[in-house]
């Protein structure tokens, strides 16, 4: 079992913690209550920044913040999200430098609500030593004890630049065409108002969304991989205890879900020995909670479709690889640890239901980024879209921001880009004007399962009659 439980820092009092997920970890945490600062060490494997070298012009990234709370605070007290001071030359980012989400320059996010770390150079970067990160907050208290928590999860630039819609013959696909089962592609030139035909349901209707409904033309920052269990571990434990029980997934055991209750300890409650595994059995609620905690933002559907196949001409049936076809996924070595790999190469794509062979056997999610492997330099072979984010296709089914009728569905169109505030509701929920909830709808699932066919793998098929309920099949990531 990993340990996920918080660390109690006052003044320059070293400790060690690692949250890891295929291999980024931050180590050696320390505070200086003086200065209100907080030095850690971070690293990650396999990142790359080609933005003058070579397509797709990109670069990966760690979005990083802080969450504390005292020391003495109860189990019923919520964490606190670090808020970063806005002068930049009172932060040290060693080796990395920080960039805007929209990818247009340097600097920090208005909200000062976290850093998105990048390489401060170009290259392909493999097993790179770790670099020492200081951050200045400004809502800590000099002199009180906190349990803290310094947390990172890696993202892809998506950049600007228009993009094609649909590419299918399927009923509730975006289309040029009025007509359903039309693949005409209609393109996306801007983030400016515009009217699509959207079938919703197999309806040959058209939706008109606002210049403030994300549209997929504008720079943004994706989750590289799907929310893991590890992740949703430490979300779980660093938010309070009344509300730990509405956001728990349950299901221990079933379909590969491992995330279990852990005792009666506030400060480590949650805890998986898989720490790697995409996270199922989350609703949309869930997902969205999550988000709002870390401080980023469900995407829409149409960034869903950019990031999937990027500035390209959409393929007709294209999965996130950029091909119409797929190689399943059927063996896995062991022990499942986080080192993990398909046994039956050239599997790309975790879907068809399989009951696995080897590992730990069962239907359901496997480790993320399982696929990417050191020999495999292609983006089919990794089964990673255009811009490298893995599992956009199969694996679980990724929730979405729909783009649906504002006649019979709240919270959709109106959507904007605002990401969370780090602050849940009372009830344990996101509470952010304008995202879509379960009781308001507005959501949709994309990409697949590991549970689905291959015609529900393509980046332009729409599932957008799911309840947003939790399921075995269902997780999902977040953009900023």
């Amino acid at each position: 079992m990993y340990d996920l439980r918080p660390i109690c820092l006052i003044l320059l009092m070293v400790f060690t913690i690692s949250v890891s997920a295929n291999g980024l970890s931050i180590t050696n945490v320390q505070r200086d209550s003086l200065n209100q600062t907080v030095s850690f060490d971070i690293h990650w494997y396999n990142s790359w920044r080609v933005d003058s070298l070579a397509t797709p012009y990109n670069w990966d990234a760690a979005w990083v913040f802080v969450k504390f709370q005292d020391c003495d605070a109860s189990p019923s007290d919520p964490w606190i999200h670090g808020a970063l001071n806005d002068s930049l030359v009172l932060h040290d980012f060693g080796k990395l430098e920080p960039v805007f989400s929209d990818g247009s320059s340097l600097g920090l996010d208005t909200d000062l609500k976290g850093v998105m770390l990048r390489r401060s150079s170009n290259g392909l970067f493999g097993n790179t030593a770790p670099t020492r990160i200081t951050l200045k907050l400004t809502n800590m208290i000099s002199g009180v004890a906190y349990n803290l928590r310094v947390i990172a999860t890696e993202m892809v630039f998506v950049k600007e630049g228009a993009f094609e819609l649909g590419g299918i013959t399927a009923g509730n696909a975006f289309s040029a065409n009025t007509t359903s089962n039309d693949p005409a592609v209609a393109p996306i030139v801007s983030e400016s108002a515009v009217t699509l035909n959207s079938h919703a349901g197999g309806n040959d209707a058209t939706i008109t969304l606002s210049p403030g409904f994300p549209k997929g033309f504008g720079g943004f920052h994706l989750m590289k991989y799907e929310i893991t269990e590890e992740q949703y571990a430490v979300f779980l434990n660093s938010i309070p205890r009344a509300v730990q029980s509405t956001r728990y997934p349950g299901n221990y055991g079933n379909n590969r879900q491992n995330l279990v209750a852990n005792g009666n300890n506030p400060l480590h409650t949650y805890q998986t020995d898989r720490p790697d595994r995409a996270q199922n059995f989350l609703s949309w609620d869930d997902v969205a909670a999550f988000l709002d905690w870390a401080c980023l933002r469900p995407m829409t559907e149409l960034e869903y479709e950019k990031a999937c196949r990027g500035i390209q001409s959409a393929v007709a049936d294209e999965c996130a690889w950029g091909t119409a076809s797929a190689f399943e996924l059927t063996d896995i070595t062991a022990p499942e640890d986080g080192t993990e790999i398909p046994g039956n190469l050239p599997a790309n794509a975790n879907f068809i239901n399989n009951n696995l062979n080897g590992g730990d056997g069962g239907r359901g999610p496997v480790r993320v980024g399982i696929f990417a492997l050191p020999g495999n330099a292609t983006r089919i072979q990794a089964g990673g879209t255009y811009y490298g984010a893995l599992e956009m296709s199969g694996n679980v089914w990724e929730y979405c921001v729909g783009a649906l009728y504002i006649t019979s569905i709240a919270g959709s169109v109106n959507f904007t880009d605002a990401p969370g505030d780090g602050v849940l509701g009372t009830n344990g929920q996101a509470n952010q004007n304008g995202w879509p909830s379960i009781t308001s709808g507005g959501h949709v699932i994309r990409g697949g399962s590991w549970n689905d066919n291959l015609a529900e793998l393509r980046v332009a098929s729409r599932y957008i009659g799911w309840s947003g309920n939790r399921n075995y099949n269902t997780g999902g990531r977040g953009v900023r």
